[in-house]
């Protein structure tokens, strides 16, 4: 379980430890000659001055207008670029070893909380500019508790915004609640809520009543719903009222051409369904523009993870295996990458083969959905097999810009629409007067290559210094 007590006497610490830098820091900060890229989709604002109070940004405007308040401190970024902070809405932040019981039919997969691996993949995160998560999945107590220790700053890491373990008909003990009748998921959400989640995870092997009976409760107790889905379809979920929807592998066969339907099913014999859908589906069927009217039309955002699914479908390639950066996975993570059980495991070269062949109908798919009016957000799934802490979340947005998404919209789909998807936009996501100061510095312009969001100089977390790679900023 937590460690609670670990972490308040690390807090008490790094408090007595900050008082005598806090009497000197400046209550005011003004970064000047800034070009400015806000979040809200506008181009480069060139000769920007953000004026910063503690951690509330407090004026925005052209430095030729801008008049510094006497004390403040100035941080010149002549010839640099100032973005919000990044959110990666898809981070399983509380996290530890697995283990997977192969003894009987059903595989059993369960988890054992550590604070020492959740602590290493949140400390890397802030050197990459995300200032706030989402984690999508966590024994429930921990999870709350690991925000809680973040918030207070015990923790070193962003923001945290949290579910609980998901819900679904499986057993998976720590991961999943389990739930099979109406009744029982009403009381798992009520249970979870007063537990203190910020939002609830529906799974995969919800139908449509449960996930129906799930999102009414939720809705009641004033907590968004987001679901992983397979049995519940996008369409059905959108129509139900579901909040938010991952991944970009719909799975579901109700969403192939009819008379593909039966084949579909019919063949899926293990995690090579992940690729098989793709095979069988037509962007342009009546199924699929369905699900797209109904996600636009009921404001369902979407979080693709595209960075998570190039690690699964090319997993056997060494660019992939052997990333540069692995060390910043804890190695017991990394084990449980190849558990027997574990996702791809049976796969073969053919299975690979064809699951890189329809790589580009994922990326067609993410693109398709942007068209279509449906809100996207940049999300990594974190923790999950050959996704890098913090490296993922840039190849994210590589990946959308590859998939044919505007690098403008990008930027945004990074910044503001995270903070929609969380309910957080009236305080993160835009540099805007009133908004949380989470600032983001770097040195090349992203809107002229989204690679350029990896060249971080600084970043601010509610106007203080967070991760900075320079000796001389302060």
């Amino acid at each position: 379980m937590f460690r609670n007590h670990r972490f308040l006497m690390l807090g008490l610490l790094a408090g007595f430890a900050g008082s005598s830098v806090e009497a000197n820091d400046h209550n005011v900060k003004v970064f000047k000659n800034a070009s400015l890229i806000d979040g809200t989709g506008n181009g480069v604002i060139s000769n920007s001055c953000v004026e910063v109070e503690l951690d509330v940004i407090t004026k925005v405007a052209s430095c030729e207008d801008f008049v510094v308040q006497a004390g403040a401190q100035v941080i010149d970024l002549e010839d640099k670029y100032l973005l919000p902070g990044f959110i990666d809405t898809h981070v399983h932040a509380a996290w530890g070893p697995l283990e997977i019981d192969t003894s009987s039919q059903v595989p059993v997969m369960s988890l054992e909380y550590d604070d020492k691996i959740s602590r290493q993949l949140l400390s890397a995160l802030p050197g990459y500019g995300i200032t706030t998560i989402r984690n999508p999945a966590a024994p429930t107590q921990d999870g709350v508790a690991l925000r809680n220790a973040v918030a207070a700053g015990f923790v070193y890491g962003p923001e945290i915004i949290t579910a609980g373990a998901v819900i679904d008909q499986i057993v998976s003990p720590d991961l999943v609640a389990t739930a099979r009748t109406e009744e029982e998921i009403a009381s798992v959400v009520a249970q979870q809520v007063e537990a203190g989640v910020d939002f609830i995870k529906l799974y995969a092997s919800l139908p449509p009543n449960l996930i129906e009976a799930a999102i009414k409760k939720a809705d009641e107790l004033g907590v968004q719903t987001v679901g992983h889905l397979f049995f519940t379809d996008w369409r059905q979920a959108a129509e139900l009222g579901i909040d938010g929807i991952v991944h970009a592998m719909p799975s579901s066969a109700s969403l192939l051409p009819a008379a593909r339907q039966g084949e579909y099913l019919a063949g899926i014999t293990g995690s090579q369904f992940l690729y098989q859908w793709f095979e069988y589906v037509d962007f342009e069927s009546s199924e699929m523009e369905d699900a797209f009217t109904a996600m636009a039309y009921h404001g369902v955002n979407h979080d693709p993870t595209l960075v998570a699914v190039e690690g699964l479908f090319f997993g056997n390639e060494p660019r992939i295996t052997n990333h540069s950066l692995l060390d910043l996975v804890p190695q017991r993570v990394r084990d449980d990458w190849h558990v027997p059980g574990g996702l791809i495991e049976g796969w073969d070269d053919t299975d690979f083969i064809r699951a890189q062949m329809v790589w580009p109908k994922v990326l067609e798919l993410v693109k398709r959905m942007h068209d279509a009016g449906i809100m996207l957000t940049a999300g990594t799934d974190t923790a999950n097999p050959n996704v890098i802490p913090g490296d993922g979340y840039h190849r994210e947005l590589e990946l959308l810009v590859i998939a044919g998404i505007a690098t403008r919209d990008v930027i945004r789909i990074a910044t503001l629409n995270g903070a929609v998807a969380i309910g957080r936009s009236d305080t993160l996501g835009s540099i805007e007067p009133g908004k949380q100061a989470d600032l983001v510095v770097i040195s090349k312009n992203p809107l002229e290559d989204i690679t350029n969001t990896r060249e971080i100089i600084s970043v601010y977390k509610k106007g203080k210094l967070f991760h900075s790679t320079s000796k001389d900023e302060s």
